[in-house]
């Protein structure tokens, strides 16, 4: 079977020393088991154990297509070795240069900042998370992120960042962005700021401020498409968006702000996805089961979080709905649960060897 590439944001269980298991048996480290019955995967990790650890992997750019094997051997490394793996947040599969759809962060850092669907027929309506929070416990929930500019007396909210630029919004692009120019059209406002320390630009995240003297200010029905400086950052508005842009000037200063509700702050790492499948031990999907996104019979994946924080289930599986899969994790002891990309997308990666490639 060819090897098939796609945007593999996933979970990794990162243990080491690995413990080679016999073929057929259960135990892939100290910290993992694998089961495995009817075509469907689960692995359970146990984050009390000293050896274990979770993580994510990214391609860099962004939006380079990358396997999940590729994303599992890169990360493995002398005396930690990654057991098991599965593709996490969605992609647009009609705009595949684009970063993902959904929040993805590592201590803060904010290498993805996502947005929602529109309603309730797609998969990510609300923004809703899985975590590994700074005292090693796991969590699946809701979260507020937000993102500001200040200058001066005016403040005004940030809508995306590094991602295409949408009717009346503001987005925010740095030398992160996978190209070297905003990619924008004359329809909107561009102000071009420098000055700014290019490693509080890399690392920015939640709990971070960057901060730059505005060098120009566009007009409406000029070109857009900036080139993004490496010491700073380019703001994009659009309708309303341009609105508050319009008040800037060359030599202004501009400080911007990253934060997120304080249960999400210092967590090791956020990957967002959608619908919720399990809240609070009971079957509860945040979107419209009616839905055809919903109802269609497919291969899907998933994470579930143990009651305590303590144990995580990663699972794929073959022929369901998302009220089945929703089921499935709520028997497999899933206090809390969490869809991840499926369908055509799903990569799963267990001990050296790939068990779906669709």
């Amino acid at each position: 079977m060819g090897k098939r590439l796609l945007r593999a944001l996933g979970v990794c269980a990162i243990v080491g020393p690995l413990m080679i298991a016999d073929a057929g048996a259960q135990s892939l480290s100290t910290g993992v088991n694998h089961e495995s019955s009817q075509g469907n995967h689960h692995l359970k990790v146990n984050l009390n154990d000293v050896h274990t650890k979770m993580g994510i992997s990214y391609s860099q750019p962004l939006n380079q297509l990358t396997s999940t094997l590729s994303h599992a051997e890169r990360a493995s490394r002398d005396g930690f070795a990654v057991v098991g793996a599965v593709n996490a947040t969605f992609f647009d599969m009609n705009h595949r240069d684009q970063p993902s759809f959904s929040l993805i962060t590592e201590h803060n850092k904010i290498i993805n900042y996502g947005r929602n669907s529109p309603d309730s027929s797609h998969y990510r309506q609300h923004p809703i998370a899985f975590g590994v929070m700074s005292d090693g416990t796991a969590m699946i929930d809701r979260f507020d992120s937000r993102l500001r500019a200040s200058s001066g007396s005016r403040e005004f909210s940030i809508h995306n960042m590094n991602a295409e630029r949408s009717a009346n919004s503001v987005s925010l692009y740095t030398s992160q962005f996978v190209r070297e120019r905003t990619g924008t059209n004359e329809y909107g406002v561009e102000v071009v700021v420098r000055g700014a320390d290019r490693d509080a630009v890399q690392n920015f995240g939640f709990g971070e401020v960057i901060e730059g003297t505005v060098e120009t200010v566009g007009s409406y029905g000029q070109p857009g498409n900036s080139r993004i400086p490496s010491t700073g950052f380019v703001l994009s508005g659009h309708g309303d968006g341009a609105d508050h842009l319009r008040h800037l000037s060359p030599g202004d200063s501009v400080r911007i702000e990253a934060s997120i509700d304080s249960k999400w702050r210092d967590a090791e790492l956020m990957l967002g996805s959608g619908p919720q499948l399990v809240r609070n031990g009971q079957v509860d999907v945040s979107m419209d089961l009616n839905s055809w996104r919903a109802q269609q019979v497919t291969e899907r994946a998933a994470v579930g979080v143990s009651k305590n924080g303590q144990e995580v289930f990663m699972v794929t599986t073959r022929n369901m709905n998302m009220l089945q899969l929703a089921e499935h994790m709520k028997n497999l002891g899933a206090h809390s649960a969490l869809n991840f990309d499926g369908g055509g997308s799903l990569h799963s990666w267990v001990d050296k060897t790939i068990i779906y490639v669709l």
